[in-house]
């Protein structure tokens, strides 16, 4: 596995993977301030280019090579990072942004914060990047083409419900009380998109193969399944984004080992007998058990605090985060 690493000698591997760790998390940090200031363009277009660019990028020379593979996957998260924070720290207000002192009041309730994000992060990002593992370790070169490009253009759609679950986060932040409006409203987004993704794959079967030619008819065959989970990934990001709102840190974990785990098992499983189809049904399936998991929790957690509310409290569901309670988000690209 390291290799392709060891062959450009210790200091171009470690000054290489340097900038994509720094750039993928300025990304985090770019993103995040995007959406405090609400321009949400810059967002979106930051996110959809970040992620599409790689599609064009897997049909190029560069990706031939299990080190240009590497690049082409996190290069351009990475690049936006950097741009990102570069282009942020021109604003007039950017200054204080970048001092280290005075630490703030609540820094032990944002070191917490952050931790649980980060490990739980870890979690709900490892499907991302393991089940192509899997698949490529398990199925032939032309095959795991094939289901590679697939899964390329799911990435974008489940981008989608990830980008307005961390929406949900920012603007609960700025607005107490309206969680549970911007949680409807984020779930008709996301199944929305969803929905209009899965149907426009599977109409869209014939333009795939045209474009592609019969190679890679199987992309074809195997990007409606991965699709359609985006439905039931939009309810876990919305179930995410309330236990995060609400600092439930156990919450957090929960839902997001639940999905690693209830993802990645059925694709482990599958993929030995059906090969890059088995993958698209086991992606399918784990993400109806993970938005199941979700669900439950997020059910329980409410109906035991309900339990606990005095008569004339305001709902659990849109008392938010106290003051001094950090909110923060991290990206799925």
């Amino acid at each position: 596995m390291t290799e392709p690493l060891n062959d450009i000698g210790a200091l171009r591997a470690s000054a290489l993977l340097g900038v994509l760790v720094i750039g993928m998390t300025w990304a985090a940090l770019a993103e995040m301030r995007l959406m405090t200031l609400r321009m949400w363009p810059l967002l979106v277009l930051r996110a959809a280019l970040t992620v599409t660019i790689r599609i064009p990028l897997i049909f190029t020379p560069i990706a031939e090579t299990p080190l240009g593979l590497l690049v082409v996957i996190g290069g351009p998260a990475a690049i936006s990072g950097l741009v990102g924070v570069g282009l942020l720290s021109l604003r007039r207000e950017a200054r204080r942004w970048f001092r280290l002192t005075p630490l703030p009041p609540n820094v032990g309730a944002a070191w917490t914060y952050a931790t649980v994000n980060w490990m739980g992060t870890l979690a709900s990002q490892a499907p991302q990047f393991v089940a192509p593992l899997i698949v490529a370790a398990t199925v032939s070169a032309s095959d795991n083409a094939e289901f590679y490009l697939a899964w390329s253009i799911t990435t974008v759609v489940f981008l989608v419900a990830h980008a307005v679950g961390q929406v949900v986060i920012s603007e609960a932040a700025r607005s107490a009380g309206q969680l549970r409006a911007h949680v409807r409203r984020g779930l008709v987004i996301g199944l929305g998109v969803g929905g209009v993704a899965t149907s426009g794959a599977w109409l869209g079967q014939p333009i795939i193969t045209a474009v592609f030619g019969d190679d890679y008819s199987a992309t074809a065959a195997v990007l409606p399944l991965l699709c359609v989970a985006a439905l039931p990934w939009a309810v876990t990001s919305m179930c995410l984004a309330v236990v995060r709102v609400k600092g439930d840190w156990l919450g957090t974990m929960v839902i997001t080992v639940m999905f690693a785990a209830l993802t990645l098992l059925p694709i482990a499983i599958l993929v030995p007998s059906r090969g890059s189809s088995g993958a698209a049904v086991g992606w399918a399936v784990g993400n109806v058990a993970a938005a199941g998991v979700a669900v439950a929790y997020t059910a329980i957690t409410q109906a035991l605090a309900n339990r606990r509310r005095q008569p004339g409290d305001p709902s659990t569901l849109d008392t938010v985060v106290a003051s001094d309670r950090p909110v923060t988000t991290t990206p799925l690209s």
